[in-house]
C-alpha cells in the first residue's frame, strides 16, 4: 500500500497566514444587531406596499382617454363546386392506358359578404366540362 506519512507530516506543518488589512478592519467593528435589520426591512416593505397601493389607485381612477378604434371590416369569400352528373362519352387508349371521355355537369356556388355591410352576395351557375378520366380494371 501507499505510505502517506511524509504527506501527513507536511500537512501538519502548515499554518494559516495573516489576514488581509480590509478583513481585519471589518472584524474590528461588531455587526449590527439583528433586530435593527428586521426593523428596517419591515419599514421598507410597508413603504413599498403603500406605494404599490397608491399606484394601483391612480391607475384605476384615472379617466380613460384612449378610445379603442373600430375593428377593421372582415370580408369573406367562399366558393364551392359540386358535381351533379357525369356520363361517359367514349373510351380512348393513349400510351398503353385506357381513358374515358366524360361529360361532367358542375354547380358552382359563390358567397361573398363583409362584416360592416348587411348585404350578402350569392351566385350560382352550372357548367359542363369534357374530362378524360383514367379507367381502372379492378
Amino acid at each position: 500500500m501507499n505510505e502517506f506519512n511524509d504527506l501527513e507530516n507536511q500537512l501538519r506543518s502548515l499554518s494559516p497566514g495573516t489576514l488581509p488589512d480590509d478583513v481585519k478592519l471589518r472584524l474590528a467593528h461588531p455587526p449590527e444587531p439583528v433586530e435593527m435589520k428586521s426593523f428596517r426591512l419591515r419599514h421598507l416593505l410597508f413603504a413599498g406596499a403603500a406605494l404599490a397601493t397608491a399606484a394601483c389607485a391612480v391607475l384605476m381612477l384615472r379617466p380613460s382617454h384612449v378610445i379603442s378604434p373600430e375593428p377593421a371590416p372582415v370580408s369573406l369569400y367562399h366558393q364551392e363546386s359540386t358535381l351533379i352528373s357525369a356520363k361517359p362519352m367514349g373510351y380512348v387508349e393513349r400510351d398503353g392506358r385506357m381513358w374515358s371521355l366524360e361529360e361532367q355537369q358542375w354547380r358552382d356556388e359563390e358567397i361573398a359578404l363583409c362584416s360592416n355591410s348587411p348585404v350578402t352576395l350569392r351566385a350560382t351557375r352550372e357548367r359542363v366540362e369534357l374530362v378524360y378520366e383514367p379507367v381502372s380494371f379492378d
